[in-house]
């Protein structure tokens, strides 16, 4: 964003490399060493897996995914994600322990924009934490308890597990994610989300049925700004859906079907599970995930991640070039 070089997300620091915003990742599986987001160790996060992304825009400063506050390294806006399978540990969103959020596994992401105050992901209304807009998801799987994104309990959404997603931006109200139509509560933007696992129904993001993305499970998310029309992440293009920005994630385990990011299969990506996402802003063209540069993609800005498990093909920011590695050895 702004005038950026040479970002990596291969365990070097990305901070110098931009200008105005930033990414990091990290992605560990297994007993994984050496990679930092902020220059200390994330091995504690999880036992077993996880990720951590992080998008700022203004002027940042080290900004950290590990249990320290982040609002304050954003002048304008930013983005956190957790995910973590297995046994996790200690991995906080706003500073407290997040392991009650599930019994297996979980996702966490927030997004803010304005001046953002206590935001948090553990069940409180964070609506009142945001002069402008925001963000929050939380994904879960096994027997769940008690979290809600708008104070409502979520364990009805879902027959095995669940995810939640609030956007707003102004004043919004009764925003849901259980098949109600949510763009009534934002005066300027929107989003949906689908989340499905084994057998699922009736939850749409577009208008279509979504069962027929995967096998097992999956996650989509839109977000769109300004005048956006029909957009979908089912395949189609959805560059043209956004008059400035946009963002897709597309999460799915087991046996997948037909989603596509930019137009092509990422079916090849895994065996197992995946996750990808896309921002841009401005003018974008070509925006891939497979591994080229995504710079000359967009005429402002824009934000690639892959995550997959399983035997991976094609795209492999810092995994493992045959067959799955300690992440030592990667890096």
């Amino acid at each position: 964003m702004g005038r950026t070089r040479g970002h990596t997300v291969d365990g070097e620091d990305s901070r110098s490399h931009c200008g105005w915003g930033g990414l990091e990742v990290t992605l560990w599986m297994g007993r994984t060493r050496g990679h930092t987001v902020d220059g200390e160790d994330s091995r504690s996060h999880c036992g077993w897996g996880g990720l951590e992304v992080t998008l700022w825009m203004g002027r940042t400063r080290g900004h950290t995914v590990d249990g320290e506050d982040s609002r304050s390294h954003c002048g304008w806006g930013g983005l956190e994600v957790t995910l973590w399978m297995g046994r996790t540990r200690g991995h906080t969103v706003d500073g407290e322990d997040s392991r009650s959020h599930c019994g297996w596994g979980g996702l966490e992401v927030t997004l803010w924009m304005g001046r953002t105050r206590g935001h948090t992901v553990d069940g409180e209304d964070s609506r009142s934490h945001c002069g402008w807009g925001g963000l929050e998801v939380t994904l879960w799987m096994g027997r769940t308890r008690g979290h809600t994104v708008d104070g409502e309990d979520s364990r009805s959404h879902c027959g095995w597990g669940g995810l939640e997603v609030t956007l707003w931006m102004g004043r919004t109200r009764g925003h849901t994610v259980d098949g109600e139509d949510s763009s009534s509560h934002c005066g300027w933007g929107g989003l949906e989300v689908t989340l499905w696992m084994g057998r699922t129904r009736g939850h749409t993001v577009d208008g279509e049925d979504s069962r027929s993305h995967c096998g097992w499970g999956g996650l989509e998310v839109t977000l769109w700004m300004g005048r956006t029309r029909g957009h979908t992440v089912d395949g189609e293009d959805s560059r043209l859906h956004c008059g400035w920005g946009g963002l897709e994630v597309t999460l799915w385990m087991g046996r997948t079907r037909g989603h596509t990011v930019d137009g092509e299969d990422s079916r090849s990506h895994c065996g197992w599970g995946g996750l990808e996402v896309t921002l841009w802003m401005g003018r974008t063209r070509g925006h891939t995930v497979d591994g080229e540069d995504s710079r000359s993609h967009c005429g402002w800005g824009g934000l690639e991640v892959t995550l997959w498990m399983g035997r991976t093909r094609g795209h492999m920011p810092l995994l493992w070039t045959h067959g799955p590695l300690p992440l030592t050895t990667a890096l």
